[in-house]
């Protein structure tokens, strides 16, 4: 995750309107800036292909620069506390980056993703900039400025919806084609024991001591019984066992998941699949709507699988007494890029 500061009066703010901006939208947000009750510091990423340089140096004021062109658009999202941008493919750059925007619409292409993004709750759209007047902007600026908390959320929902893992996510999408489920059988018993007692599965595991058959037997048994545990096997193309997936559910529509890809099947690619394929099944048989998801912070491999698989980091927590990443994936989620 990004480490972003939220101040509770924010004062750094970034302008990109495209990169060529025919209609001039970046002067009349500069003179919204420059009709700030205080001012504030403003970085203006001009476009290449603007032709309105010039009369942008002529109208700005001292406390705004302009940027002509730049091949550290991130660097400049980092820095900047909102943004004020067009309601194209950089308003999905902002979300990644977790910065709160404030959009334009500068062509007719571009509605209905702002429309999308407001709704969500992951930018604030001001609409179609011909019908949006100077003040408007301005004022629109200056709230969000002063509003910390209208920030932190449009930046937590931002980061929700675009995590920068679509074209994992599209691959995994197309792996899950060749992995089936079913629910675990009597059969699955052995199997599960020795999967379970793998030396990396238990390196990774919060309790790393081997596991007894009776000890198993007793554990299997119960959740097989208990009608809040949901337990899946996944099967490749050729209907070979590759992994298992268990959700233990709670009293407030949530579960929590843990995963065991099966020996000789890791490294290949199995996990990813494997966890969307559960966590879209649980959604569809169960009123489950939150899925919990706690990993070592060491297990990069894991941590890969469930970020590529459309969960999202919340916090640091502790497990048995052990440091854990806690990752969450919510039913309403989806993701785009």
């Amino acid at each position: 995750p990004f480490n972003r500061d939220f101040p509770d009066t924010a004062g750094k703010v970034l302008v990109t309107l495209g990169g060529a901006d025919f209609e001039n939208v970046t002067l009349k947000v500069v003179q919204a800036l420059r009709a700030l009750p205080i001012p504030v510091q403003t970085k203006v990423l001009v476009g290449p292909m603007n032709a309105n340089y010039r009369v942008l140096e002529e109208r700005v004021a001292p406390s705004i620069e302009l940027i002509r062109s730049t091949d550290d658009l991130a660097g400049l999202m980092l820095w900047a506390d909102i943004a004020v941008s067009a309601a194209g493919a950089t308003s999905l750059e902002s979300c990644f980056m977790g910065l709160p925007s404030l959009l334009l619409v500068l062509a007719e292409n571009q509605s209905k993703g702002a429309d999308r993004l407001h709704a969500y709750g992951a930018a604030l759209n001001l609409g179609h900039h011909s019908t949006v007047a100077t003040q408007m902007i301005s004022n629109s600026i200056s709230e969000l400025l002063r509003s910390k908390k209208q920030r932190v959320q449009l930046s937590c929902r931002g980061r929700e919806l675009v995590d920068g893992a679509g074209a994992s996510r599209v691959l995994g999408a197309m792996q899950c084609l060749a992995i089936d489920l079913r629910r675990v059988t009597q059969s699955d018993c052995k199997m599960l024991w020795e999967w379970a007692n793998d030396i990396a599965v238990r390196t990774e595991s919060f309790s790393s001591a081997p596991i007894g058959w009776s000890q198993h037997l007793d554990w299997f048994t119960r959740k097989t019984n208990d009608s809040s545990c949901f337990m899946f096997i996944g099967l490749n193309s050729n209907g070979v066992p590759v992994g298992q997936v268990r959700f233990d559910l709670d009293a407030d529509l949530a579960a929590t998941v843990g995963v065991t890809v099966a020996p000789g099947h890791r490294g290949i690619g199995y996990g990813t699949p494997l966890i969307s394929r559960a966590v879209k099944e649980l959604f569809s048989v169960s009123d489950v709507r939150k899925v919990h998801a706690y990993i070592k912070p060491g297990n990069k491999a894991s941590i890969k699988a469930f970020e590529q698989a459309g969960f999202h980091w919340v916090e640091m927590t502790q497990v048995r007494g052990t440091e854990a990443l806690h990752y969450v994936q919510e039913a309403l989620n989806h993701p785009v890029h």
